[in-house]
């Protein structure tokens, strides 16, 4: 028997080295060793240096660190749950699931070859991918039907199509009044719509966030009515049909799911695959922040814009490359009458997360306030956000909003520079979503940004 037969599991959380379960020998590092190597160049370019890679392996001390990626993998013959720096270990993976659902879910994950899975079906991670295709279907269906040419044999009082000569030569005289042809015409009970509609289904019973059922249930009400599907007599399906591009998104969304339902009732295993469903965390971040503003927009009176392009400099002369530099703040907060900028928000997946050690690493530093100034002095507001997310190894004690300022003052006045730790730790209780609105929503009115009244 193959020392590396049996399959290791480890528990981490991201950022820290941890060491490498003992019984792991040489062969199985080595197995291990060509694993990371494949992940890495999934998740990054080929070309990014070691340190800043999301998996650093370090086969002669026998660690491994996982930076900036959460969820889980199997490595050959180790499998890794990924824990994010700023949740708890109690009940991580459905708060993870929950921030992925508002973040936008599959943008923002990287799916390993192989991953979809028993394990992948009947864990929470299936919420975002959910919650994804009802939004990108319901789109769909607003536009207008998926249909496709079906190609039909029927018996008509008027020549369509082509005639069945061998059919109509052996009918009974009382029958010849009735041709028999073979026509093709639209219509939407075609195998696209079985198909969503059983995704639909299968979905609603793996979902478990609220607002993704609600949106699975207003997509199968829109679906056609066509008899029930099973999974296993779908053939495999042609491309959609011209002009139905718009339901790409959740067409290959359930193709998916449809392979990993084969998948994970067959009998095939091996140890060594190597699969996982990975987060991207800055990504995830930044997109659950938007999104957070978007929800208490018109509660303020304000409007958003998310990764807005400002010129920050210009050349006076002729140079060499481009003539302009810009800035992209993340958010961009605006008065709703006025259409002025009034806040720029700039999101930071930083936070301690440890030792001081690595606290240095993962911290604000100058560079920050550098580009949330710069990109408040593009935009002609004096007041700036910064959101990092409230990590678990904080003390209770330290503020959840703090107030920076410039010492120096510019044309307009001195800039204003407030920091806000979001608190994740409420996301998986009933109101977590609004918890995080107020939160986000009190860092504004502390900027003292917002028109008098509101």
């Amino acid at each position: 028997m193959n020392n590396h037969s049996s399959v290791s599991t480890m528990e981490c959380k991201e950022n820290h080295w941890y060491s490498l379960p003992p019984e792991l020998r040489d062969d199985g590092i080595q197995l291990l060793e060509k694993a990371v190597s494949v992940c890495n160049r999934r998740l990054v370019s080929t070309n990014a240096l070691s340190e800043k890679l999301p998996i650093q392996l370090d086969p002669y001390r026998r660690q491994i660190r996982f930076s900036g990626i959460s969820g889980f993998l199997s490595l050959g013959p180790v499998f890794v749950t990924i824990r994010p720096k700023f949740m708890g270990e109690n009940h991580w993976v459905s708060r993870l699931s929950n921030a992925l659902v508002l973040s936008g879910g599959p943008g923002r994950m990287v799916i390993l070859p192989g991953t979809l899975s028993a394990a992948w079906l009947t864990s929470r991670f299936v919420d975002p991918f959910a919650r994804l295709f009802a939004q990108s279907l319901l789109k769909a269906l607003e536009s207008h039907p998926l249909l496709a040419y079906h190609r039909i044999k029927r018996e008509l009082s008027f020549v369509r199509g082509r005639i069945l000569l061998h059919k109509q030569l052996i009918k009974s005289p009382t029958r010849q009044h009735k041709v028999s042809c073979s026509f093709s015409e639209f219509t939407n009970n075609n195998e696209y719509i079985h198909l969503l509609r059983w995704a639909v289904i299968e979905f609603q019973r793996l979902a478990r966030a609220r607002e993704t059922q609600l949106a699975l249930k207003a997509a199968l009400d829109r679906l056609p009515q066509v008899e029930s599907s099973d999974s296993f007599r779908f053939p495999t399906l042609r491309p959609l049909p011209p002009g139905m591009s718009i339901y790409r998104e959740p067409f290959e969304l359930a193709q998916e799911l449809l392979r990993a339902r084969r998948r994970s009732v067959s009998t095939t295993r091996s140890d060594k695959r190597i699969c996982g469903v990975i987060a991207i965390m800055h990504e995830c971040y930044e997109a659950m922040v938007s999104y957070l503003y978007r929800r208490i927009s018109s509660r303020i009176g304000i409007k958003t814009q998310a990764q807005s392009t400002w010129e920050f400099v210009k050349r006076s002369g002729p140079g060499l490359g481009y003539r302009s530099r810009y800035v992209r703040p993340d958010d961009i907060l605006y008065c709703s009458e006025s259409m002025r900028p009034i806040l720029v928000s700039d999101s930071k997946y930083v936070g301690r997360i440890g030792t001081e050690a690595q606290t240095k690493k993962h911290k604000l530093d100058a560079g920050n306030f550098y580009q949330v100034v710069c990109s408040c002095m593009s935009a002609g507001t004096r007041a700036g956000l910064i959101v990092q997310p409230f990590t678990e190894d904080l003390d209770e004690k330290v503020p959840q909003f703090e107030r920076w300022e410039t010492s120096v003052g510019f044309q307009k006045g001195v800039i204003s520079i407030g920091v806000l730790r979001l608190d994740f730790r409420v996301l998986n209780s009933p109101n977590g979503l609004r918890l995080l609105e107020q939160q986000l929503e009190t860092g504004v009115r502390n900027m003292s940004v917002l028109p008098e009244g509101i």
